[in-house]
């Protein structure tokens, strides 16, 4: 295997920035397929720049060009490649995604840009746990949609480095409400490291993964790929 990637790196990608028909150029059939039951051109768009990032990224590491990727689809929806060559996660929310990147273990990525619906009622019953619940009463009506979109981001990434998604009962997760920005979670027995890497009001973005190691970079295309910037947030347990 070439390329090897011994933490887990995070692309924060501007999807509006990429040209979505020279993205659709390098994509699968059913990667094609997938992209167009969207109905708005945005969400189509954006869909198919973000599988091609991907793709970009993972040829670079292995060495192929972006269309002979062997990328594939779990039943939840999350792309991986047959045969654990690279372990990947992919997170959109509008113009922006996610990409986790790993050679080493599994990895869970998510990102949520826009206010989440349901913060308190049956949308909060069935995310969060008793803990969290009690925590999230003593704030104020902002701070506790704010405090949601970060609970929700930090349990679906530990969820997907799990394989389980949202399969799995979000309710035996206990991430925390509070502003910490690395913290490591134990479920099932094993230890995850959980990185918020954005606490902005405007958005929540939160990485998992075995490795106590997260690097941020920004993605630039090959032409300017000069101007990303790395930044590591890691958790040493």
């Amino acid at each position: 295997m070439t390329g090897l990637v011994t933490r887990c790196v995070v692309y924060r990608v501007d999807l509006d920035a990429v040209d979505p028909d020279v993205s659709r150029a390098v994509l699968s059939t059913w990667e094609k397929r997938r992209a167009d039951r969207f109905l708005r051109q945005s969400d189509h768009d954006r869909w198919v720049n973000s599988h091609a990032v991907m793709r970009q990224i993972l040829g670079e590491k292995l060495q192929v060009p972006p269309a002979c990727v062997a990328l594939a689809s779990s039943a939840m929806g999350q792309p991986f490649l047959p045969g654990n060559q690279f372990y990947i996660s992919l997170s959109r929310s509008g113009p922006q995604a996610l990409i986790a990147l790993s050679s080493d273990c599994p990895v869970g990525v998510d990102m949520e840009t826009r206010p989440l619906p349901g913060c308190l009622g049956a949308v909060r019953d069935m995310i969060l746990c008793a803990s969290e619940v009690r925590a999230l009463s003593h704030l104020s009506q902002d701070q506790q949609a704010i405090a949601f979109r970060r609970i929700w981001v930090r349990k679906e990434a530990i969820l997907k480095a799990t394989g389980l998604g949202l399969y799995h009962d979000p309710r035996g997760l206990d991430v925390g409400v509070d502003n910490l920005t690395t913290r490591a979670i134990t479920h099932q027995g094993i230890c995850y490291h959980l990185a918020d890497l954005d606490l902005r009001e405007t958005s929540c973005l939160a990485a998992a993964t075995k490795i106590a190691l997260i690097e941020i970079r920004d993605f630039a295309q090959p032409a300017t790929r000069g101007s990303t910037r790395a930044v590591s947030v890691g958790h040493q347990s």
